[in-house]
Protein backbone atom coordinates (compact mmCIF):
# COMPACT_ATOMS: atom_id res chain seq x y z
CA UNK A 1 0.00 0.00 0.00
CA UNK A 2 2.78 2.56 0.67
CA UNK A 3 3.58 2.73 -3.14
CA UNK A 4 -0.28 2.98 -4.03
CA UNK A 5 -0.33 5.82 -1.54
CA UNK A 6 2.62 7.49 -3.15
CA UNK A 7 0.83 7.30 -6.46
CA UNK A 8 -1.58 8.99 -4.83
CA UNK A 9 -0.12 11.85 -3.13
CA UNK A 10 1.47 12.78 -6.15
CA UNK A 11 -1.98 12.89 -7.85
CA UNK A 12 -3.58 14.95 -5.16
CA UNK A 13 -0.43 17.05 -5.00
CA UNK A 14 -0.92 17.98 -8.40
CA UNK A 15 -4.21 19.23 -7.36
CA UNK A 16 -6.31 16.16 -8.37
CA UNK A 17 -9.40 15.07 -6.43
CA UNK A 18 -9.85 11.79 -5.30
CA UNK A 19 -12.14 11.10 -8.58
CA UNK A 20 -8.78 10.21 -10.19
CA UNK A 21 -8.24 6.98 -8.18
CA UNK A 22 -10.72 4.76 -10.45
CA UNK A 23 -8.26 6.37 -13.75
CA UNK A 24 -4.84 5.44 -12.11
CA UNK A 25 -5.96 1.89 -11.28
CA UNK A 26 -7.33 1.35 -14.53
CA UNK A 27 -4.02 3.05 -16.56
CA UNK A 28 -1.82 0.57 -14.11
CA UNK A 29 -4.20 -2.27 -15.35
CA UNK A 30 -4.20 -1.22 -18.83
CA UNK A 31 -0.49 -1.20 -18.76
CA UNK A 32 0.04 -4.11 -16.93
CA UNK A 33 -2.23 -6.07 -19.61
CA UNK A 34 -0.55 -4.58 -22.47
CA UNK A 35 2.93 -6.23 -20.74
CA UNK A 36 0.98 -9.47 -20.37
CA UNK A 37 0.18 -9.59 -24.10
CA UNK A 38 3.01 -8.37 -25.56
CA UNK A 39 5.67 -9.03 -23.15
CA UNK A 40 5.07 -12.38 -21.03
CA UNK A 41 6.85 -15.41 -21.66
CA UNK A 42 3.41 -17.35 -22.30
CA UNK A 43 1.70 -19.29 -24.85
CA UNK A 44 -1.46 -16.97 -26.14
CA UNK A 45 -4.53 -18.95 -24.04
CA UNK A 46 -2.53 -18.33 -21.20
CA UNK A 47 -2.42 -14.70 -21.90
CA UNK A 48 -5.79 -14.74 -22.70
CA UNK A 49 -6.99 -16.89 -20.10
CA UNK A 50 -5.08 -14.03 -17.38
CA UNK A 51 -6.53 -11.23 -18.70
CA UNK A 52 -9.82 -12.52 -18.82
CA UNK A 53 -9.99 -13.85 -15.42
CA UNK A 54 -12.23 -12.42 -12.78
CA UNK A 55 -9.31 -11.27 -10.93
CA UNK A 56 -7.29 -9.55 -13.54
CA UNK A 57 -10.40 -8.08 -14.75
CA UNK A 58 -12.19 -6.53 -11.96
CA UNK A 59 -11.11 -7.61 -8.60
CA UNK A 60 -7.80 -6.41 -8.93
CA UNK A 61 -8.56 -3.42 -10.89
CA UNK A 62 -11.71 -2.57 -9.80
CA UNK A 63 -12.88 -3.66 -6.37
CA UNK A 64 -9.23 -3.54 -4.76
CA UNK A 65 -7.82 -0.98 -6.56
CA UNK A 66 -4.67 -0.87 -4.61
CA UNK A 67 -3.56 -4.56 -5.97
CA UNK A 68 -3.42 -3.17 -9.77
CA UNK A 69 0.43 -2.53 -8.67
CA UNK A 70 -0.15 -6.59 -7.78
CA UNK A 71 -0.40 -7.38 -11.59
CA UNK A 72 1.89 -4.57 -12.89
CA UNK A 73 5.04 -6.39 -10.66
CA UNK A 74 3.74 -9.84 -11.31
CA UNK A 75 3.91 -8.85 -14.79
CA UNK A 76 7.71 -7.82 -14.61
CA UNK A 77 8.49 -11.16 -12.62
CA UNK A 78 6.93 -13.36 -15.55
CA UNK A 79 8.59 -10.87 -17.78
CA UNK A 80 11.92 -11.66 -16.32
CA UNK A 81 11.12 -15.43 -16.26
CA UNK A 82 12.66 -16.12 -19.72
CA UNK A 83 16.07 -15.18 -17.77
CA UNK A 84 15.81 -17.43 -14.95
CA UNK A 85 18.52 -19.28 -15.29
CA UNK A 86 20.41 -16.14 -15.81
CA UNK A 87 19.03 -13.77 -12.71
CA UNK A 88 17.20 -15.95 -10.53
CA UNK A 89 14.06 -14.51 -8.74
CA UNK A 90 12.65 -15.23 -5.16
CA UNK A 91 9.32 -13.78 -4.99
CA UNK A 92 7.54 -14.14 -1.52
CA UNK A 93 4.08 -12.37 0.01
CA UNK A 94 2.86 -12.24 3.91
CA UNK A 95 -0.79 -12.66 3.53
CA UNK A 96 -1.84 -11.47 6.99
CA UNK A 97 -5.91 -10.54 7.96
CA UNK A 98 -4.54 -8.89 11.38
CA UNK A 99 -1.66 -7.03 12.79
CA UNK A 100 -1.34 -9.86 15.14
CA UNK A 101 -0.70 -12.35 12.40
CA UNK A 102 1.45 -10.21 11.03
CA UNK A 103 3.73 -9.95 14.12
CA UNK A 104 3.79 -13.23 14.33
CA UNK A 105 4.90 -13.85 11.00
CA UNK A 106 7.61 -11.33 11.19
CA UNK A 107 9.59 -12.51 13.96
CA UNK A 108 6.88 -13.82 16.41
CA UNK A 109 5.56 -17.09 17.28
CA UNK A 110 5.61 -18.62 13.88
CA UNK A 111 9.26 -17.55 12.96
CA UNK A 112 10.50 -14.79 10.77
CA UNK A 113 8.95 -15.20 7.21
CA UNK A 114 11.62 -12.67 5.62
CA UNK A 115 14.25 -14.00 6.57
CA UNK A 116 13.21 -17.33 5.63
CA UNK A 117 13.05 -15.63 2.26
CA UNK A 118 16.18 -13.47 2.22
CA UNK A 119 17.98 -17.41 3.23
CA UNK A 120 15.84 -19.03 0.50
CA UNK A 121 17.43 -16.49 -1.94
CA UNK A 122 21.10 -16.55 -0.49
CA UNK A 123 21.16 -20.28 -1.05
CA UNK A 124 19.56 -20.13 -4.74
CA UNK A 125 22.68 -17.66 -5.50
CA UNK A 126 24.38 -19.83 -4.01
CA UNK A 127 23.23 -22.96 -6.10
CA UNK A 128 23.11 -20.32 -9.47
CA UNK A 129 26.81 -19.66 -8.71
CA UNK A 130 27.88 -22.69 -8.07
CA UNK A 131 25.93 -24.42 -11.27
CA UNK A 132 27.82 -21.63 -13.49
CA UNK A 133 31.30 -22.76 -12.60
CA UNK A 134 30.11 -26.39 -13.68
CA UNK A 135 29.45 -25.44 -17.22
Amino acid sequence: PMLWYLILHIFTSAGFTVDVIPFISWFITCVSAALVLFKAPFELPLKLMILFSSGFTFYFSVQSRVYCLVILFMTFIAMMYKRRNENPVIFGVLTVDSLEQALDRAGGKLGNKGAEAAVAAIKMANLHTSAAGLK
